[in-house]
């Protein structure tokens, strides 16, 4: 029920899944949800972990430095949307045994309402 709650504010032309199920997805365009539990900086991402905090994360989007300003202009500063479930459209990949969506544009990442 929470994931159709959440596929139906999000985007009603997509199939949302959680973030815990991503895995199950490596290599395919999906738009995945969870909750925002941590964002951390690196010096040329930011990883925004979905379900936990890392190394426990069920998925990571990873957003470069270079487009930080690009994909957040409408969202404000991440941090503020720690507790809230944030959605990630894009092709899951998985690098040194975390899973990521990796997002340079504004429009494939949102906040669920």
């Amino acid at each position: 029920l929470l994931l159709y709650i959440l596929y139906s504010s999000v985007n009603a032309k997509e199939k949302a899944i959680s973030a815990s199920r991503a895995a199950n997805y490596i290599g395919t365009e999906v738009l995945a949800c969870g909750k925002l539990m941590e964002v951390k900086r690196t010096s040329r991402f930011y990883f925004l972990n979905l379900d936990a905090a890392y190394p426990h994360q069920s998925l990571s989007i990873a957003v470069p430095k270079k487009s930080y300003e690009n994909v957040f202009q409408n969202l404000g500063t991440p941090y503020n949307l720690v507790t809230k479930v944030v959605c990630a459209k894009g092709k899951v990949i998985e690098k040194k045994r975390n899973i990521q969506i990796h997002v340079n544009k504004p429009q494939n990442l949102s906040v669920a309402k």
